[in-house]
């Protein structure tokens, strides 16, 4: 009897399995046709292949999923008194619960792939940390509502469809159970020992998921030379579980624990040009400043996801931008900009203080890493430091990181009328810009100063006056037009003051947003971004750099505009004294470079290196009409050259974030 209550209870779990593939295959499909470049040609070959492997990454989903049930199911049938009907009854429900939670993450995926080019990671489920933005963010944003209603509606299907193939079962398969003495014979109990062990082969195959020396991992999932195929196998659990493992230690990317650190160090100090011998911190090189200080203030805009494609988009033949546009010829513009990372964290961090971060890795972690940059320097020149910020202090950790770095002062949503509050980012940027002027203008004292305004209306949930709506094609497009105006009434209303003509204004997108196209293996568009520097105190200095530059070049740059004195301990350079030749920068997934003309990337899920034409504007924002090709074994030294410095920067990047070189050697 014990083989009927085994042979029912394992038909149950692989009943199970086979379902919860044909339904995660089918989100799969889903995925593949919602996500599909514009830039791809299709090939039903490549298509049906990632497909196929896709199953791979399911099947260890499911087996994992199934280890509780067969475990206990198993245990249960060799157990007299134990009724298996009322058992696989009760894992109906398991599965029904797991699965809804398998199934609508799947489908949330779908989106989240749409906007960072990548699958869901454990970092982006640290957003529930913070509940109330989080959720506000889901449930205020409309974009996500076909996405929440189908995740449920496909968990609802499958567990009608799963309460529908567990009767049949039970009606075909389920034991009638003996008499409590009934004898067991050899044969059965042979024979249900010889399913046990298939079924858990079965099961272990499952979680390893592959027949190579190792068990299933993300980067499994390349086969070709297109990136898009490469990442329609992927199952988001599996890259959670990957990037879970990395919480709370140092992301080591392969291609850079395989760099030497010595070496890397050499060369980095010889490209920046830093004698320093110090080793306790190599990288310090004291700036003495000019004799004459202006000591202007300085107030820093760090733009919610303003790309230079953003910037490059018109209405009815009028940007959206305008505002922004114009100060091309009232500024110091960087036409080729770009972001350290993805991440308003990131862009924060490398703004500030000139440090990249560890790709995926959060840059503002907890406890704070200590940092000099803007805000110390400045402290120590006699300036008071403030932040403003629309939402909750506490998200990505800002409120302890800023005050253990050098910001004094912090304004946020606690700050704020209630009554202001637009979504679950807080206030809209029109908002924080007047509160910011308000109080900036009601200073009491002459002691110069340094302000960050932190915007965040250009990120969903989009929300603007109703006067915006036909400023743009769609939400977003309305939100960039009022963002821009809120920048403009600000600068505007802050230059009609005495502190405002006594002040440098840097504005700089946080990190890029992408549309349409994205035929790099890297999408280039979250990296490219724009930045100003203008004000009264320098528009002797106007002029458009073409140069590669970028944000952790800001800190340098700034404090050489001011003629402070200050030691520059970063991977930036002051743009207007060095120029570069080369600017690294990553994303969750992709450490790249640039020189201008050519873009390198490298996938550390794949260890695949790329090389890209991007010589014009369009090129570098995506905007071209097909997947660009790969010139990597065209122009090898190139490619060699460009890996080299980007390897060794974030190397000695992420060393100086080790063993603390940030903090300086006396600053902190």
């Amino acid at each position: 009897m014990i083989k009927q209550r085994l042979s029912y209870s394992f038909i149950f779990v692989l009943a199970v399995q086979l379902l919860g593939l044909a339904f995660m295959m089918l989100i799969r499909c889903a995925f593949s046709v919602i996500n599909f470049p514009d830039s791809y040609i299709l090939d039903w070959s490549l298509m049906l292949h990632a497909l196929v492997k896709g199953v791979q990454f399911d099947a260890q989903v499911a087996s994992y999923v199934a280890i509780l049930p067969l475990a206990a199911l198993t245990i249960l049938s060799f157990v007299k008194p134990a009724d298996i009907k009322i058992s696989v009854r009760v894992f109906s429900w398991y599965y029904g619960i797991v699965y809804t939670l398998v199934l609508a993450t799947q489908v949330a995926d779908i989106h989240y792939f749409q906007f960072f080019e990548n699958h869901l990671n454990w970092n982006a489920l640290e957003w529930f940390k913070f509940g109330g933005t989080t959720m506000g963010m889901l449930f205020g944003d409309s974009s996500n509502y076909a996405y929440l209603a189908g995740g449920l509606i496909i968990a609802a299907v499958f567990c009608m469809c799963l309460r529908s193939m567990r009767k049949r079962i039970d009606k075909r398969f389920a034991p009638n159970e003996p008499s409590r003495d009934a004898a067991l014979s050899f044969r059965d109990v042979g024979w249900s020992l010889g399913m046990t062990l298939v079924a858990w082969g079965i099961c272990f195959l499952g979680l390893r998921a592959s027949l190579e020396r190792y068990p299933l991992r993300v980067s499994f999932a390349s086969f070709c030379d297109q990136a898009f195929y490469n990442r329609i196998p992927v199952n988001p659990w599996i890259n959670i579980v990957e990037t879970l493992k990395q919480a709370g230690k140092q992301y080591n990317a392969k291609i850079l624990a395989e760099a030497d650190e010595d070496e890397a160090l050499a060369y980095v100090k010889q490209t920046l040009g830093i004698e320093n011998e110090d080793v306790n911190f190599p990288l310090d090189r004291p700036v003495s400043g000019d004799s004459v200080s202006i000591r202007p203030n300085i107030v820093l805009i760090l733009m919610e996801s303003m790309s230079s494609q953003i910037q490059s988009l018109e209405h009815d033949g009028q940007p959206l931008t305008p505002y922004l546009n114009s100060l091309r010829d009232s500024s110091i513009y960087f036409s080729d900009f770009y972001s350290a990372g993805i991440h308003t964290n990131n862009g924060i961090v490398a703004s500030l203080y000139g440090y990249s971060p560890n790709f995926a890795q959060a840059a503002m972690a907890t406890p704070s890493d200590l940092y000099t940059g803007l805000p110390a320097s400045l402290v120590a020149n006699g300036y008071n430091t403030y932040a403003f910020v629309t939402s909750n202090p506490n998200y990505d950790n800002m409120m302890s990181f800023f005050y253990d770095n050098g910001i004094q002062t912090l304004y946020s949503m606690h700050d704020w009328p209630s009554d202001e509050q637009v979504n679950n980012f807080g206030i809209s940027d029109g908002n924080l810009f007047k509160h910011g002027f308000q109080i900036l203008n009601e200073r009491n004292d002459t002691t110069p100063f340094f302000a960050m305004l932190l915007t965040v209306s250009n990120h969903g949930p989009f929300v603007f006056p109703a006067e915006y709506a036909s400023r743009g094609d769609n939400e977003q497009d309305c939100t960039v037009a009022f963002a821009d105006d809120a920048i403009r009434d600000f600068m505007t209303n802050a230059r009609n003051t005495a502190w405002g003509r006594n002040t440098i204004f840097v504005l700089c997108g946080d990190h890029g947003w992408a549309r349409g196209n994205r035929p790099y293996d890297m999408v280039l568009q979250y990296n490219h971004a724009r930045a100003f520097i203008t004000g009264e105190p320098i528009k002797d200095k106007y002029r458009q750099y073409d140069k590669p530059a970028g944000q952790i070049d800001l800190f340098p740059t700034i404090m050489g505009l001011t003629g402070l004195p200050y030691v520059n301990n970063t991977l930036g350079v002051d743009l207007l004294r060095q120029e570069r030749r080369y600017i690294h920068f990553v994303s969750d997934t992709h450490l790249g470079c640039t020189d201008g003309k050519y873009l390198w990337c490298h996938n550390v899920s794949d260890g695949k290196d790329f090389l890209y034409l991007i010589a014009s504007e369009d090129e570098k924002n995506g905007l071209v009409s097909a997947l660009a090709t790969n010139s990597i074994a065209a122009n090898q030294a190139a490619a060699d050259e460009m890996r080299r410095y980007a390897v060794s920067m974030m190397k000695v990047n992420n060393l100086a974030v080790q063993k603390k070189w940030t903090s300086g050697n006396g600053l902190r």
